[in-house]
């Protein structure tokens, strides 16, 4: 039989909301400034820098190269342990609602998105939705519509709560740029740094070949608020 949602097994068996130890914000953009700083005591003369996702492109005299941008590629959000899967709702199901928590955020000038598939429940039914957010912006947001829903009579309501842990694997490929004044000021350079010249284990930014990679991890909580019938009987209903 399919999976169903039981009011009288998630209003006693609510699972323990497991509370990660809260990690390092880490800031990109602070990365990259302190490596142009310990570059420019040995040039003396850099001007500006910027990290961009725009390609940059470098004149020679006899043809022109394309340095790329920094991109990123994020894989799936994964959810350990996976959260039970639901084919069919009780009908004193009201609202299902997530919350994601970042616990190891880093802050990029650029928005980093991933996705993850959570149930929604739409007109008594629940169905499986593709979700992308972003994760470089912001530490604790809501994910999907179901957290807008307004109960309008809490009294009877129980909720049933479970957590996942959450990751995702960000790669970062590319350059930033600096610029360069010539002695007399007459002069720019545009200069370009791989990425990975950032890499810092020790703060999760990790060298991967010609690549960086940082692991966002946090957790997934889904709520569900259930009604309590006058004629619900605690019982399993699967």
């Amino acid at each position: 039989m399919n999976p169903k949602i039981a009011v009288g097994v998630l209003a006693l068996t609510v699972a323990a909301v497991l509370t990660p130890v809260q990690g390092k914000t880490v800031d990109l953009t602070k990365r990259a400034m302190e490596y142009i700083q310990r570059l420019n005591q040995t040039m003396q003369n850099i001007t500006t820098w910027s990290l961009t996702q725009d390609d940059v492109i470098s004149a020679t005299n006899d043809r022109d190269i394309i340095k790329h941008g920094i991109k990123a590629n994020v894989e799936a959000a994964t959810c350990t342990p996976n959260l039970k899967d639901y084919e069919d709702i009780h009908p004193n199901v009201e609202k299902i609602s997530f919350w994601v928590t970042i616990i190891n955020p880093l802050h990029t000038p650029f928005n980093i998105f991933t996705n993850i598939t959570i149930l929604q429940l739409s007109k008594q039914q629940v169905k499986k939705t593709n979700v992308t957010f972003c994760i470089s912006s912001r530490t604790r947001f809501p994910l999907g519509n179901g957290w807008k829903k307004k109960l309008h009579d809490t009294e009877g309501i129980i909720m049933g709560t479970e957590v996942c842990q959450l990751s995702a694997k960000v790669v970062l490929k590319g350059f930033f740029v600096f610029e360069t004044m010539s002695a007399d000021g007459n002069e720019t350079k545009l200069h370009t740094v791989k990425i990975e010249e950032l890499q810092d284990e020790s703060i999760g930014l990790k060298q991967h070949g010609d690549t960086l990679e940082y692991v966002f991890h946090g957790r997934l909580v889904r709520r569900m608020f259930i009604r309590r019938s006058t004629t619900f009987r605690q019982s399993l209903l699967w």
